[in-house]
This record gives C-alpha cells, structure tokens and sequence, in this order.
C-alpha cells in the first residue's frame, strides 16, 4: 500500500464537532447534551440578572424535524451535521449576540463589557460610518 492512498483513507476521519446554538462553541456528540443543560442555566441565570427590558429569550434550538432528523446527534451523518451545524451557528448569531451601543457590531455579552471599554460614542466607527456615508 502507498502513502498516497493510506493519507486519502484517514483524510476525514476526525470526529466532526456539534456546534452550541446557545455559546457558539463546539462539542462532540456526546458531551453536546449536558452541555446545552448547563449553558441553558448559565443563560438563564445572566438573564436574570438584567432588567426585564434588556432580557432575550434562548437563542432557539436547531429544529431536527425542519431538517428531516429523527435520530441523534451522534449518529447523524457528515452533512446532516453541517446543517444542524450552520441552523445552530445562525441560531447563535441571530439571537446570542448583543449589538454594541456605539457601532452596532455585535459581541456576546462578557464581551461587550470588554469592548465598551474602548468603543465610545463619537469614536473610530462611528466616523466611519460618517466618513463613508454619500455627502450631499
């Protein structure tokens, strides 16, 4: 046997990680259910300590009926993952993220804390925005 047709055999063959439609962050198969319990309480939690007018809903879960999956995660095949995948990611993105006050980019919320930091009104985005608008 070559080594070209033995590297094209093990090619693929790394697990392929679940994405969190909660965190953003990857899990395997298996570990991706008490994940999403304990991230669920987390989000719960920093909900909660936030006024009822700053507080959003969990970010929704992929609907496995809209993508024809009536199995689990960890027998999924390769392209039944990369949709649950790119559902998850969307649903992460979508309604995860909180948009920065300033210039509208959109940070989990440890995270903004940390940009606001830097980021004020009047700063580098928002002459920016100013700067690239059509003059009239």
């Amino acid at each position: 046997m070559d080594l070209n047709s033995n590297l094209k055999k093990h090619q693929g063959l790394h697990p392929k990680l679940i994405v969190c439609h909660i965190c953003g962050r990857e899990f395997g198969s298996k570990s991706l259910p008490i994940h999403i319990k304990a991230c669920t309480e987390k989000w719960n939690l920093q909900q909660s300590k936030l006024p009822k007018s700053q507080r959003k809903p969990l970010p929704k879960a992929p609907d496995q009926q809209i993508l024809n999956l009536d199995i689990p995660i960890e027998k999924l095949s390769l392209k039944e993952k990369e949709e649950y995948n790119n559902q998850a990611n969307s649903n992460f993105l979508e309604g995860g993220r909180d948009p920065c006050p300033n210039c509208a980019r959109k940070f989990l919320p440890d995270s903004l804390i940390i940009h606001l930091r830097s980021c004020k009104p009047g700063g580098y985005f928002e002459r920016q925005k100013k700067s690239s608008s059509p003059q009239k």
